[in-house]
């Protein structure tokens, strides 16, 4: 099987105003990919769009909130106009801040749902007829570790992370024979803002964790996506973690709650 090729195409990338969706957006101008860039702050799109083009690639803001169904059709309507296609979209907004269920709003709950599940099912439901058209197209969605393990404090980040991952795993298969490929990017603890302004609500567990650095992330999701790989993990210790709660779930749950001292 060929590698994906990166040159030439157009991307969406939102949550594109800090953390791995910046990364990526530097990635993905590094590799001659045009972008248009999309997140709630003006000022640091921006800024993220400026060292794109320092580093010589294309790049548009379309400022907007992926939970305003107005400011996606914006978007998308921006991106065919001025690139002509979108060829890569990748739904990265999200929202976090781990908490305890019984504290945890409804709104909260709500919003967790809104800006990580039914914003990446707007944009699809937007981009499958381009890409069907072209004949061609990727999708990638951020989902979460927390996605495929459950983790205390994450409940309602983990569950909406969970509902992408699925809803991923059944669109690939409608997809597959129009030439649309999909991939999701299950990070683990990276050093983004959504670890570092909420770090002491975590629980001593986490620390345990080793924390990434934005461009590892990003680098597992180019090197899974070149592949073709639907889930993509970006630590090892995860990739362990994973391959043992799929095949020894009682084995994995009780090693896991000893050796991170959870209760």
């Amino acid at each position: 099987m060929a590698k994906y090729q990166f040159k030439g195409k157009r991307a969406i990338i939102t949550g594109a105003s800090s953390g791995i969706g910046a990364g990526i957006a530097r990635e993905f101008g590094r590799l001659e990919v045009s972008i248009v860039l999309t997140a709630r702050r003006e000022d640091r799109l921006e800024q993220v769009a400026g060292e794109v083009r320092g580093g010589g690639g294309t790049v548009i803001i379309v400022p907007g909130d992926v939970s305003r169904k107005e400011d996606v059709e914006r978007v998308v309507d921006s991106t065919l106009k001025e690139l002509g296609g979108v060829d890569i979209m990748v739904n990265c907004a999200g929202v976090g801040g781990p908490a305890y269920f019984e504290d945890m709003s409804e709104d909260r709950i709500r919003q967790h749902m809104e800006v990580h599940y039914f914003a990446a099912t707007r944009y699809c439901r937007l981009v499958v007829p381009v890409m069907k058209e072209q004949g061609e197209g990727y999708i990638v969605n951020m989902a979460s570790v927390s996605a495929l393990l459950g983790f205390p404090r994450w409940v309602s980040y983990g569950a909406s992370k969970a509902a992408l991952l699925r809803f991923s795993d059944s669109l690939r298969h409608e997809l597959k024979p129009f030439g649309i490929k999909i991939s999701v990017l299950c990070p683990s603890l990276v050093d983004t803002p959504l670890v570092r302004d909420h770090w002491d609500d975590y629980g001593a567990w986490a620390g345990k964790f080793k924390i990434l650095e934005v461009v590892d992330a990003v680098r597992s999701l180019i090197k899974g996506m070149k592949k073709g790989r639907f889930v993509i993990l970006d630590a090892w210790d995860v990739k362990l973690m994973y391959a043992l709660y799929r095949y020894f779930p009682e084995t994995f749950v009780s090693l896991f709650t000893w050796l991170y001292k959870i209760r």
